[in-house]
């Protein structure tokens, strides 16, 4: 649990690498998020909702904080983009964006659509959409998308 919380208060990631992991020492090749040092209160909301969510990933899920990374790509272009991605044999296996409990229904619907067309032109197995404290989770096969649970991670033999 403390490590958990740890990650609430000081979630941070490794450039360019795959990998998140916690530290205080400001000056490491680590950061802490956004949310420290943004301006607005929905960014704020939206870091936070991260930081739930990462923690309902390890905690319900089983996931690492290893195969968890935060606002990174997953390809070559600014498209293959993602608030959050759950890599598994190298590549993203479930990509999840964020918004604001408040956001309007347009931008859910337009969020909502971007997060699928990345599923679909990338081939991830599944896409959460995470509203405030709701989640819509989807299992994408192809063109088929259908909706789904977040998947618990699989036990290593």
């Amino acid at each position: 649990m403390l490590r958990e919380i740890q990650t609430i208060n000081f979630f941070v990631l490794r450039e360019g690498g795959r990998s998140a992991g916690c530290s205080g020492d400001e000056d490491s090749d680590f950061y802490k998020p956004v949310f420290i040092f943004s301006k607005t209160n929905e960014q704020k909301e939206i870091e936070e909702i991260k930081s739930r969510f990462l923690i309902e990933l390890m905690e319900k899920y089983g996931y690492q904080t290893e195969e968890i990374t935060f606002d990174a790509g997953f390809g070559l272009g600014m498209f293959d983009f993602a608030g959050l991605i759950v890599w598994q044999k190298n590549a993203p296996y479930i990509i999840a964006d964020f918004l604001s409990k408040n956001a309007p229904k347009e931008q859910t619907q337009k969020a909502k659509k971007r997060l699928l067309d990345k599923a679909k032109t990338f081939g991830v197995e599944f896409a959460v959409l995470v509203k405030g404290d709701k989640r819509k989770a989807f299992m994408v096969a192809g063109q088929t998308i259908r909706p789904a649970r977040i998947p618990k991670k699989e036990k290593q033999s």
